[in-house]
C-alpha cells in the first residue's frame, strides 16, 4: 500500500483533496450520503469508530458532530493528510486519535463498533487477510462500511467503464493530461478487484451478513456486520 508513488500522490494532494475527490470520483456526494445513512447507532451511544484512510478528516468531523459521545481513531499512510486531519479535528480534542499506519502491514489496536473506509482498500494487496483482521477488530454486531473502486468482470466492459470515467472527468475542470495521469496511476498502482471477489472476501472473513449497497460502473459501496 505504502509504495513511494502512491504516498507521494496523496502527500501532494492533501491541500485540496476535498475538491479533487469530487471532481474525479463520479457521484461521490451521493454515495457518501448513502453510506452515512447506514450508520444507525443511537446518537447518544458511546461508540468507537475506526476510519481507514482518514484523509483530511472531513468525514470524521461530520461523524463526530453527529455522535457527540463517539471516540474516533483515524489512520492514514500520508503524513500530509494526517496533518490536514489534525488541523480540522482540533475542536474534538480528547475524542480523536490519528495514527500513521500502512494497512498492507498492520492494523491499529483496539475494538470498534464501526469501521469505515472510503477509497482506501484498493491500495491493499491481500484484502482477504485484511477483512479477517477488521472483523476481529469489531465488537459483536459491529459494522464495516466501505466505498471503493472496482473492476468489471470482463475486459470489454472494463474498457467501457474507463471511458465513462474519463468522460466524467472531462466535464470537470481537469485538463486532459491530468486525466491521463489519474487513469494511468489507477492502472499501474491500484489493486482494484471485482464486486464478486470482495463479497467473497467478506464471506470468507466470517461476517454474519454482507452485501452490496451501491454500484456505479467502477465504484461500489459495501456493508458487512459481524
Amino acid at each position: 500500500m505504502g509504495s513511494a508513488p502512491v504516498k507521494r500522490t496523496f502527500d501532494q494532494a492533501a491541500g485540496n483533496y476535498d475538491t479533487i475527490k469530487i471532481q474525479i470520483i463520479p457521484r461521490y456526494r451521493e454515495v457518501e450520503r448513502l453510506v452515512q445513512s447506514y450508520v444507525v447507532f443511537p446518537t447518544t451511544r458511546r461508540i468507537r469508530i475506526l476510519e481507514l484512510g482518514t484523509g483530511t478528516g472531513k468525514w470524521a468531523a461530520g461523524v463526530l458532530r453527529r455522535f457527540p459521545k463517539a471516540q474516533y481513531h483515524g489512520i492514514d499512510f500520508s503524513e500530509q493528510m494526517l496533518q490536514a486531519a489534525s488541523d480540522r479535528l482540533k475542536r474534538f480534542a480528547g475524542r480523536v486519535i490519528l495514527e500513521n499506519l500502512d494497512l498492507e502491514r498492520e492494523t491499529p489496536d483496539g475494538r470498534f463498533d464501526l469501521i469505515y473506509s472510503a477509497f482506501t482498500i484498493h491500495h491493499v494487496r491481500d484484502k482477504s487477510k485484511l477483512f479477517k483482521k477488521l472483523r476481529n477488530l469489531l465488537m459483536p454486531e459491529g459494522l464495516f462500511l466501505y466505498v471503493d473502486i472496482t473492476i468489471a468482470n470482463s475486459a470489454a466492459l472494463e474498457a467501457l467503464f474507463l471511458e465513462s470515467w474519463k468522460a466524467f472527468m472531462r466535464d470537470s475542470p481537469w485538463p486532459n493530461r491530468k486525466i491521463k495521469t489519474i487513469v494511468n496511476d489507477h492502472l499501474e498502482n491500484d489493486i482494484a478487484e471485482t464486486v464478486e471477489a470482495q463479497l467473497a472476501y467478506l464471506k470468507a472473513a466470517g461476517f454474519k451478513s454482507y452485501d452490496l449497497l451501491w454500484h456505479h460502473e467502477k465504484f461500489a459501496a459495501f456493508h458487512a456486520c459481524k
